[in-house]
């Protein structure tokens, strides 16, 4: 019963918690966030002139 009580294991298993939960929400809102941007679909948009392709 001592042991459950212990500030030192308390204290560490609080932090690990904390820091697993604020993980997880990054790396859930980085997940969420859109890949592209403005100019990555201009530069797809403008990459390849489908005209100019030539198949042999």
């Amino acid at each position: 019963m001592n042991q459950i009580f212990n500030e030192k294991l308390f204290t560490m298993s609080t932090k690990k918690l904390f820091f697993g939960i604020c993980t997880c929400l990054i790396l859930m809102a980085a997940a969420l966030t859109p890949d592209n941007t403005v100019e990555d679909q201009l530069l797809h948009k403008d990459g390849v002139d489908k005209t100019k392709i030539k198949i042999k």
